[in-house]
């Protein structure tokens, strides 16, 4: 945990909130107008890039974080507000309510296997900047994790 003040974590944040929830809203608009919205493309394609960044941020951030207030902001503010778990969950329970089983599970199951697999792949790049030790604290629970400075 970090031991900024209270008000500067808020405003970290704050501040990565407001820009992932635009980040994920823009991109989403651009996902759905080209892929079209028979499928949640937009909110498949932000959670796995999302769990991507979070793999990758979460070592890189443990050995090159110019400050603990950077993993709030980044982790916590722009992720959390980036990613779209809820959303996931909505869409897919549309999909099933509408007799459309097959591509309920299949987003279920795809957003989970690639999120895995992405937030595996930017932990292993993220890996390859830092040392092993600092990598293997990270992505344990050690001093440094997604979420532990709010």
């Amino acid at each position: 945990m970090t031991d900024a003040p209270i008000w500067s974590r808020v405003v970290c944040l704050s501040v990565g909130g407001v820009l992932g929830v635009n980040a994920r809203y823009w991109l989403a608009l651009a996902i759905d107008r080209a892929a079209g919205i028979r499928f949640p493309w937009a909110t498949f394609v932000i959670n796995v890039t999302g769990s991507f960044l979070i793999g990758l941020g979460a070592v890189v951030l443990s050995r090159y974080g110019p400050h603990s207030l950077t993993r709030v902001l980044v982790l916590t503010g722009f992720l959390g507000g980036y990613t779209t778990f809820s959303t996931f969950t909505y869409e897919s329970l549309s999909l099933f309510e509408r007799g459309d089983a097959t591509r309920a599970a299949l987003n279920l199951i795809g957003s989970v296997l690639l999120g895995l697999a992405a937030v595996w792949a930017g932990a292993m790049l993220g890996r390859a900047f830092v040392s092993e030790d600092q990598a293997v604290i990270a992505l344990r629970g050690g001093e440094v994790r997604p979420g532990a400075d709010d």
